[in-house]
C-alpha cells in the first residue's frame, strides 16, 4: 500500500494518494511513504512491520495514517524501515525499526510512535541512510546515529550508535544525506565530504575504493549547495545550477553517458537545475535545454531573442540557437 491509493496494485503511471491535502514535502523508505503537511503534522502509509508509519500500530496502511503525537514538523527523512522528523524547535523525533539504534533514543527497541532523539537540539536539517540518520546543527557540526558497519556514522569507528555522536572533523556543514551505507555533507564553502562504504563503487567520490570512517573530500567538486545520496551513488547541486554525481553507474545513474563507475565528481551531461519551464510543462535546464530531450511547443517564449533578424530555436543538447536570416534586415 505504499502508493497510498487504497489498493495494493502496482502502478506504472502516477496514482493520486487518497485523502491527502496541504502537503509541503514527501519522503520514502523501503516500502513506506510519508508526507509533511503545512500544519506541521505528518502522515504515512505502506508497510508498517516495524511501526515505521508512526500511527501507534504495526498494521500496513493503503491510505495515509496520521503520525501520532507529532506537531511542529519542518522536515521528514525516511530510512529503510524507520522515519525521522525535524521539528521547528530544533529537536528530532524518530519511529520504526531500531535494531541498530537508528531511532537515536539510546535503545534498540522498535517503536510505533515518535520518540525524541537523545540529547539533540539546534538541528537545522536531517538526512537518512538505510539504517542510520544524521542531523546538521546550526553551528555547522553534524551528528549521526544508527548502523555503522562501514563507518557511515563518521565517528572514526565501525560501532553502531543508539544515540547521536559527532561526525569527526566536520564543520561548516549546511546539508547532509545518507545513502545505503554511506553519508555525504556539503559545507558552506561549497565543498563536500563523504564517509562510509566505498568499496566497489566509489560513492564517496574521493578517487578511491577505500571505505572511510571519517569524512573524505569529494574530488573535483566546488560550488556545491545541496547533496543527495542513492544506494551506491551521490549527487550535488552547484551554485551555477549544474549537477555533479559520482559512484555506481551500472544503470547510468551518474549521468555521464557512460556505464562505468565514477570515483570523483563528474558533470551530468547537458543538465542544469534551472527554474525555467518549457510551455509543455517539462522542466527546462539552464540555457533552455529540456531534460526530456525535446523542446516544448512554446520554445519561442523561452528562446526568442527579440530580433526579427534571427530564426530562434531550442536544441535539446545545446540550448537556444539564434541563426541569422538570409534576408538582410536592420535591428535598429
Amino acid at each position: 500500500g505504499q502508493l497510498g491509493d487504497s489498493t495494493k496494485t502496482e502502478r506504472t503511471t502516477p496514482s493520486t494518494v487518497k485523502g491527502l491535502a496541504g502537503v509541503t514535502a514527501i519522503t520514502g523508505g523501503n516500502a513506506h511513504s510519508c508526507a509533511l503537511k503545512k500544519d506541521g503534522t505528518a502522515a504515512c502509509w505502506g508497510r508498517n512491520s516495524h511501526g515505521q508509519l508512526g500511527d501507534g500500530t504495526k498494521v500496513n496502511r493503503t491510505v495515509p495514517s496520521t503520525v501520532k503525537g507529532l506537531s511542529g514538523v519542518v522536515a521528514l527523512a525516511a530510512g529503510s524501515n524507520s522515519t525521522c522528523a525535524l521539528k521547528k524547535d530544533g529537536t528530532v523525533a524518530c519511529w520504526g525499526a531500531n535494531s541498530f539504534g537508528q531511532l537515536g533514543n539510546g535503545t534498540h527497541s522498535d517503536t510505533a510512535k515518535p520518540v525524541a532523539v537523545k540529547g539533540l537540539s539546534g538541528a537545522v536539517t536531517i538526512g537518512n541512510g538505510e539504517s542510520h540518520h544524521c542531523a546538521v546543527k546550526k553551528d555547522g557540526t553534524a551528528l549521526c546515529w544508527g548502523r555503522n558497519n562501514y563507518g557511515q556514522i563518521g565517528d572514526g569507528t565501525k560501532t553502531s550508535r543508539p544515540a547521536p555522536v559527532a561526525v569527526k572533523g566536520l564543520s561548516g556543514a549546511v546539508d547532509i544525506a545518507g545513502g545505503n551505507l554511506h553519508t555525504c555533507a556539503v559545507k558552506k564553502d561549497g565543498t563536500a565530504l563523504c564517509w562510509g562504504r566505498n568499496n566497489g563503487y566509489g560513492q564517496l567520490g574521493d578517487g578511491t575504493y577505500e571505505n572511510r570512517s571519517t569524512p573524505a573530500a569529494v574530488k573535483g567538486l566546488s560550488g556545491a549547495v545541496a547533496i543527495v545520496a542513492g544506494a551506491l551513488h551521490s549527487c550535488a547541486k552547484r551554485t551555477n545550477t549544474t549537477i555533479a554525481c559520482w559512484g555506481d553507474s551500472k544503470y547510468q545513474q551518474v549521468g555521464t553517458g557512460e556505464g562505468s563507475d565514477s570515483l570523483v565528481a563528474d558533470n551530468v551531461n547537458a543538465l542544469k537545475a534551472g527554474p525555467n519551464k518549457c510551455n509543455d510543462g517539462n522542466l527546462c535546464t539552464g540555457g533552455d535545454v529540456c531534460t526530456t530531450g525535446k523542446c516544448g511547443p512554446g520554445w519561442a517564449k523561452d528562446c526568442d531573442d527579440g530580433s526579427d533578424c534571427t530564426t530562434d530555436s531550442c536544441d535539446p543538447q545545446t540550448g537556444c540557437k539564434h541563426v541569422k536570416k538570409s534576408t538582410p534586415c536592420d535591428d535598429d
